[in-house]
């Protein structure tokens, strides 16, 4: 009981959050299958939505995910780095990376990669400024950035480097093989920004506790 009562007292925007994902994956029947196509559609995310002043889809579509094994996926690794992060560095500061990392992810995809390529009509370029996405990723791979930079030197070396090359190699599969009409690919692109943003996050505020 007093284990618990630690828990709750330590991470309670990691359990709340925990609580919200499940429920939006009941109701959304991501916990058994694919998410409803209807919620899809109504509250999924994407740079030609955002651009277009649905600004209130970057944050509807963190609360759902795709379905299927990605849902528990996305369960196992909020609760993993989300609650790390909370849990060391306090529930403020984990509140504002996930939801900054993942804000910040969203917009550098939509101003800075997809708006430019599908201005250049490339099919990678408009997959990417039309593919509606869902999930919380973003924010949880920028808190497990968070937490990989505070390890000691060879540590955090060795888990950036494993890190990054492992998101570079999805990358690169699922830009040449285009599953999903380029859901993947706008996913793993996230990953691949979000990553360092929790890296330079930390670097940002040890410069700023020194000065």
């Amino acid at each position: 009981m007093a284990r618990l009562t630690n828990l709750v007292r330590r991470c309670p925007f990691t359990l709340l959050m925990l609580a919200v994902l499940i429920a939006a994956g009941i109701y959304g029947q991501s916990h058994i299958g694919s998410l409803n196509v209807g919620i899809h559609r109504q509250l999924g995310h994407s740079p030609r939505l955002m651009l277009e002043g649905h600004l209130h889809r970057p944050l509807t579509s963190l609360f759902f995910t795709a379905g299927g094994w990605s849902f528990y996926r996305s369960l196992l690794m909020f609760a993993a780095s989300v609650g790390w992060a909370e849990h060391v560095h306090g529930t403020r500061r984990a509140v504002l990376t996930f939801f900054g990392i993942h804000l910040a992810t969203l917009l550098i995809m939509a101003i800075a990669i997809a708006l430019p390529l599908s201005m250049l009509a490339t099919l990678r370029g408009e997959l990417l400024f039309n593919a509606r996405d869902v999930g919380p990723s973003a924010g949880y791979y920028g808190c497990l950035g968070l937490m990989i930079a505070g390890l000691c030197c060879w540590k955090r070396n060795a888990a950036a480097s494993l890190i990054t090359l492992a998101l570079l190699v999805r990358l690169t599969l699922s830009t040449m093989h285009l599953t999903e009409a380029g859901r993947m690919m706008s996913a793993d692109l996230a990953h691949l920004i979000a990553f360092p943003l929790g890296l330079l996050c930390h670097r940002i505020s040890r410069k700023e506790s020194a000065s």
